[in-house]
């Protein structure tokens, strides 16, 4: 095998052979040599391509200005760090910090943005939420992480394996695994922009890296590249001029609907907040409840969220609604709060205050942010009508036949519930409402808590007969009832009660979450019924929060503590990765150590050999300095031990520095510097050496040079027998031959000494 070396310096024709020594070992003054042409070109081009994807991940968020920026601040970490592993030998730590790096700076970026938490719980909302097969969405706090830790490390890896390689075009084609699957996601409207951005980008990177392979094997000149670059300039140009023409034609982007809707849905399961984190603060003369979000069809045996509709979303600007009831006016201050809805009463009619883009949704009364989600510190105004007394709702009159019709929709009524609504009053809608709904909190018992479930028709008949149910359940069975009675109900949720401030704000926690009915009435628009159970089982909770007119059942409950013994299911792949963990604490560092155990053999041998070399004088420096090469080339599979040191510099490119270290050496050993061998020659003999091998290991691969420093062939069988190994060699002759075989080696010291 066959390495390239570095060639040294071109010295002047006059100068000595002691000047043509290594760039690292000449005045400290003296300006470091420049990092390899090709390094660079290929660095340059690997960030240019993976710039290009990361255009095209900008344009799936909202704020593509911001994504850009993050984005190229990830491909200068991972480009920058990497080309400067690979400049000079021995810097190759540089390239274990670009992770690091990356996510420092992608946990500033994510601190920046707000909304509070650590950096684990930003990431798990961010993949949860997902969004990614409906772009554009919200840049996020953990897509900030996550964009800018991505492309550093695509930017690394692209500059280290075109490197390590020697292939320039790696560092185009690797970055591809990004750029196309984020083609495929772009948004409506954005494919001719990002597109055209992106092929301008990888195009450039691939002139860079062609570039890059031209100057390791022919010389073009500035001449040459600049023609090169400007023919690729006018097919770029070309290229782009084309995709415009197909986008119009509809061609190569087919026309997408604008009225893409998400049907109703069953809501999610929501992960835990913490109890004592304060969501918002309210301001206002009103007593809520208020609303983020409503159930408002049912199907499946479960009510449902409303569809999303891009299409029925109006931009948020002036007033929402107009209303000739008396008004009042609310303060929101939000704080932890997540998501993109506002908290707001049941029915809107002003919202003033908020800076970034919002859209109103006129089927479920809410308001929302287009572009992100909220943060922390983000204040607003909502004006909404007072709150309707009963007597306002007994005269509020018939309801528009077309609501009426929608929001009555429902499964067959099973019959204890029948027998009650034929019991209802029939004079006006508010009356026959509360009727149903004290049949209701009068029998259930209240048990437990829990989110929203499935509720079907003969589960309202056994909350009527006295079961139990949760709060969600009896919130559910009062809309079931009233759309059985012909009056439009739907299940609003959000926040009620709070905790009063000495400065008259109210804050709410995760625990004051809550639903309740919302029925139609005329003019007055959605209206929020609240009301509890007068029933409920016992409980050893201390949190007696919203239950002062809760009355225990007259059912006897006793609470017995029973020690039991757990038995779960457990499944395989964590029993195995309980003792995976356990065994690979002590397998690992046992492999490592039976892996690595040479490379600490050889440090301890090159200290045992200069310490023998300066007992041995000048030749002993030398011979100890080649030695360490000639042992370093055999554990690389460069060229044969056997050889002399002459013949050995016929298998690697021609390099004075080499030649003149083989010269030294034979003439020391054979030639005429036997007997007249100087302390100056042997220095000279060590700084040739460490050159000659320090630019070797600088043009073999991360692989090769990991492969060669753990490699026990030197140890085993050594340059030279004379020179120390790593460990003491006992000599006992009246051992059989074959116990050990040598291989034959030059006896170079005792020829020099003879």
């Amino acid at each position: 095998m066959t390495t390239v070396l570095e060639p040294p310096p071109v010295l002047d024709v006059d100068a000595s052979p002691l000047d043509e020594t290594d760039v690292e070992q000449t005045e400290p003054t003296t300006t470091p040599a420049a990092p390899p042409a090709s390094v660079g070109r290929i660095t340059l081009a690997a960030s240019l391509s993976t710039l290009g994807g990361g255009w095209m991940i900008a344009h799936l968020f909202h704020a593509v200005a911001l994504a850009t920026a993050l984005g190229a601040v990830g491909v200068v970490i991972g480009a920058t760090l990497t080309w400067a592993a690979n400049r000079r030998p021995g810097r190759g730590w540089l390239a274990y910090l670009v992770l690091p790096a990356a996510a420092l700076a992608g946990a500033v970026a994510s601190s920046a943005a707000g909304g509070g938490g650590d950096l684990p719980s930003l990431l798990s909302q961010t993949l949860r939420a997902g969004g990614l097969q409906d772009p554009p969405i919200p840049f996020d706090a953990g897509w900030r992480f996550l964009v800018i830790a991505l492309l550093a490390f695509v930017a690394a890896a692209s500059v280290s394996l075109a490197a390590g390689l020697d292939r320039p075009k790696l560092a185009v084609g690797l970055p591809s695994l990004v750029t196309l699957p984020a083609a495929l996601l772009q948004p409506k409207g954005h494919e001719v922009v990002t597109t055209g951005g992106a092929v301008l980008l990888v195009v450039a990177g691939l002139a860079v890296a062609y570039g890059a392979d031209l100057a390791d094997q022919v010389s073009a000149g500035l001449a040459f590249e600049l023609r090169r670059l400007a023919r690729a300039g006018v097919l770029i140009v070309g290229c782009l001029v084309a995709l415009v023409l197909a986008a119009q034609t509809s061609f190569l982007f087919p026309k997408t609907t604008d009225n893409r809707v998400i049907p109703p849905r069953k809501p999610p399961a929501s992960d835990p907040l913490p109890p004592d984190q304060v969501l918002f603060t309210v301001q206002s003369k009103g007593a809520g409840p208020w609303r983020i979000g409503v159930l408002n069809s049912y199907g499946d045996n479960a009510f449902l969220l409303p569809s999303v509709d891009h299409s029925r979303l109006k931009k948020l600007s002036g007033d929402i609604a107009t209303s000739t009831h008396k008004t009042y006016t609310t303060i929101f201050t939000l704080e932890h709060l997540k998501g993109q809805t506002l908290p707001s009463p049941a029915t809107l009619l002003t919202i003033t205050g908020i800076k970034k883009k919002a859209a109103y949704d006129p089927e479920t009364d809410l308001v929302s942010l287009t572009d992100d989600n909220v943060s922390s510190g983000l204040s607003y105004t909502v004006t909404a009508p007072v709150t309707p007394s009963g007597d306002d709702l007994r005269k509020a009159g018939a309801v528009d036949p077309k609501i009426a019709t929608r929001f009555t929709k429902l499964t067959p009524v099973p019959p204890r519930a029948q027998a009650l609504i034929d019991k209802a009053p029939t004079t006006n809608s508010f009356d026959r409402l509360q009727y149903l709904r004290s049949a209701l909190l009068s029998t259930v018992v209240a048990a437990g808590a829990g989110g929203p479930v499935d509720i079907k028709p003969g589960d309202v008949d056994a909350m009527l007969a006295g079961g139990n149910a949760t709060p969600y359940q009896i919130v559910a069975a009062q809309v079931m009832l009233a759309r059985w009675a012909g009056i439009p109900a739907e299940v609003g949720f959000g926040f009620y009660g709070g905790t009063a401030g000495k400065d008259g704000t109210i804050s709410y926690l995760p625990g004051d979450g809550s639903a309740w009915i919302e029925a139609y009435f005329n003019s007055y628009g959605w209206v929020p019924i609240i009301g509890t159970p007068q029933k409920a089982q016992p409980t050893l909770s201390k949190n007696h929060k919203n239950q002062a007119k809760t009355k225990p059942t007259d059912r006897l409950a006793l609470s017995i503590y029973i020690p039991v013994r757990q038995v779960g299911l457990q499944l395989f792949y964590q029993v195995a990765r309980y003792y995976a963990l356990r065994v690979g604490a002590v397998v690992l560092p046992l492999v490592l150590l039976v892996i690595g155990y040479p490379f600490g053999l050889k440090l301890l041998r090159g200290f045992r050999r200069r310490r023998w070399g300066r007992r041995h004088g000048a030749i002993g420096r030398v011979l100890a300095a080649y030695g360490g090469l000639r042992d370093a080339c055999y554990d690389l599979n460069i060229g044969d031990p056997r050889l002399t040191p002459l013949q050995f510099t016929a298998t690697v490119e021609d390099d004075a520095e080499h030649a003149e270290l083989a010269w030294l050496v034979t003439r020391a050993v054979w030639g005429d510097l036997r007997r007249d061998l100087r302390e100056e020659d042997a220095q000279e003999a060590e700084e040739l050496a460490a050159s000659v091998l320090r630019r070797l290991r600088a043009k073999q691969t991360v692989g090769n040079r990991f492969v060669a420093a753990v490699s026990r062939t030197s140890l085993r069988d050594p340059w030279s027998d004379e020179l120390p190994n790593a460990w003491v060699e006992i000599h006992r002759p009246h051992l059989p031959r074959l116990v050990r075989v040598r291989r034959g080696r030059l006896r170079f010291f005792r020829l020099a000494t003879s």
